[in-house]
């Protein structure tokens, strides 16, 4: 009985997610495209870049994947938002697959993901992978990178989100390209109610802390 009784308080948190997290689109903010970013200096949207390449849209850094972790080539994104966060799914599009075993498909994409929001540090330099998908464009890859263990509360007020990004191996070279259509680079947030009732129930399995009723 006792067992089932803590089921019940527990388990009761868990229910049909509501399935509405937010995207948000990096914008490109350079008047020199193929400059690379600094801190502080992307910003996002919820709208999605309706312009292509060949009419000029869009950025692009280079990594060199020779100096893991240098601001100075390294990518930072970020923009602004108040909402719970328990999840993110950042979607990167690279140009060409600079490591021969990750465009051969024998490894895969892996990045070093520095986020701090407002103040806090949330992760540092941690290593994230995903499997390169082929686009429509040529040479045009996506990469989604899923980012869990989050407990972001609301706030009254958007606090800033920054993204520092490299390539993990010192040998993959890669072109980040995002702000155009062929390029929508954005990253999703999901609180509570937006996880399915699977990843709610690992987040309380794991010890974590379970949301609002949704």
């Amino acid at each position: 009985m006792a067992g089932a009784l803590a089921c019940a308080a527990s388990c009761a948190m868990v229910t049909s997610a509501q399935a509405a997290p937010t995207t948000f689109y990096f914008d490109c903010n350079s008047s020199n495209p193929l400059q690379n970013t600094t801190p502080g200096s992307s910003t996002w949207s919820t709208t999605p870049p309706a312009q292509s390449y060949q009419a000029g849209a869009g950025c692009v850094d280079f990594d060199p994947g020779l100096l893991i972790n240098d601001p100075k080539f390294d990518m930072f994104l970020g923009g602004s938002y108040g909402g719970e966060v328990r999840k993110l799914v950042l979607n990167l599009y690279s140009i060409t697959q600079g490591h021969p075993l990750v465009a051969s498909g024998l490894l895969p994409k892996e990045i070093n993901l520095t986020l701090n929001v407002g103040d806090n540090t949330l992760t540092d330099a941690a290593d994230y992978k995903a499997t390169p998908e082929a686009t429509a464009t040529q040479g045009v890859y996506k990469e989604s990178y899923d980012v869990t263990e989050l407990e972001i509360p609301a706030t009254a007020t958007a606090q800033p989100y920054s993204l520092e990004i490299s390539s993990h191996y010192s040998d993959d070279f890669t072109l980040w390209a995002w702000g155009a259509a062929e390029v929508p680079a954005s990253i999703t947030a999901y609180g509570w109610c937006d996880l399915t009732s699977d990843e709610q129930q690992q987040i309380i399995d794991d010890g974590g802390t379970p949301g609002p009723a949704c």
